[in-house]
């Protein structure tokens, strides 16, 4: 079964969705780290617009901002994974949340959501948000190591992850979730 050993790991992790369980004054949000079952397990990414106010032109997961109407987080990632790729929430099943992350550039603490697609569908791009999608199989992270860059903020020098896929970076939080979170969950499953 392509998802059983994803959906097992729910009760290592749980499915915390709670408003209340995200750490502190921070602004609340949420990703959802969308997986389809091709040849082997892959990741969903976009390319924000350049024009967005927060991470414009980064590569990212599907995801944003906790909105007054959002019953939880779960609702929010739900909610803008529809909105910036047109998958709708019946359509995927969210196995378990992730710890809370927190951006170096921006007042959020996110919520990741590890979720399967459940049926074979197209994935459709805001173009108000998104400039492109692309999909990258599991076993890249698996095989390639990420290389590390540094940038200044004030005086504290940062060190950060980043992966190379056909011309797209991917750095910040995004690397950092698959570095810390994706990499063990999927050397576990083996």
């Amino acid at each position: 079964m392509v998802w059983g050993k994803l959906r097992e790991l729910h009760s290592l992790y749980g499915l915390r969705d709670d408003i209340e369980s995200v750490a502190g004054n921070a602004r609340k949000a949420a990703v959802v780290l969308l997986l389809r079952y091709k040849a082997g397990y892959e990741l969903l990414f976009i390319k924000r617009r350049n024009k967005l106010r927060y991470h414009s032109g980064q590569v990212s997961f599907p995801g944003g901002a906790f909105e007054e109407g959002d019953r939880n987080l779960r609702e929010t990632a739900l909610r803008e994974l529809e909105e910036e790729v047109g998958v709708q929430r019946d359509k995927v099943e969210l196995f378990f949340s992730l710890d809370c992350v927190s951006p170096v550039t921006s007042p959020f603490c996110v919520l990741p959501f590890v979720g399967g697609l459940m049926y074979n569908i197209s994935v459709i791009p805001n173009q108000g948000e998104v400039e492109t999608y692309f999909w990258v199989p599991i076993r890249f992270f698996l095989d390639t190591p990420f290389t590390e860059e540094y940038a200044w903020r004030g005086e504290q020098k940062l060190c950060f992850p980043v992966y190379y896929f056909t011309g797209y970076k991917i750095w910040g939080m995004t690397a950092r979730i698959i570095v810390d979170s994706v990499l063990p969950i999927f050397k576990l499953l083996g």
